[in-house]
């Protein structure tokens, strides 16, 4: 199969990096003490937002709701989560992060953020900007929501 430009499928040139993001940023957030989290929780602070529902974040992330059941009760067990009752539905539970949680993913942010700046001095800083705002594109052009990211 020849795709285009004579390079690997965009999947795989998406994925490489995305999978030696985790990598680096569960290694450092260990590091940092956050011994009790790892990638699989990720899909969890990529959609919580402010708080939302757990059929809502398993829609998004393409997974079952049994699977966001699994770990948004695995979060909430170690502290990083918590339910709350939706005001305007008082059939509906609400997650959202507890101090821990934000604790947390404000840490990942950093670390995410040293990550890009090292590739940015790999690449260069106008060609990592460049890639940014290609992936930004096509994720608009598919219609893929970014805003909770």
């Amino acid at each position: 199969m020849k795709w285009l430009g004579d390079l690997p499928h965009i999947g795989r040139l998406a994925r490489t990096p995305y999978l030696e993001m985790m990598n680096k940023v569960y290694e450092r957030l260990h590091e940092l003490g956050f011994t009790d989290m790892n990638s699989y929780y990720s899909v969890v602070f990529q959609f919580i937002g402010d708080g939302a529902r757990m059929t809502d974040m398993a829609k998004k992330a393409s997974m079952t709701k049994q699977n966001m059941k699994y770990l948004l009760e695995h979060l909430e067990n170690m502290g990083y989560v918590e339910r709350f009752e939706d005001k305007t539905d008082r059939r509906a539970v609400l997650f959202r992060l507890t101090g821990k949680g934000i604790s947390y993913r404000d840490k990942a942010y950093e670390v995410i953020a040293d990550v890009e700046l090292q590739w940015a001095n790999e690449i260069g800083i106008e060609n990592m900007i460049q890639l940014k705002k290609l992936l930004a594109q096509l994720n608009e052009a598919i219609n893929w929501d970014l805003t909770n990211y």
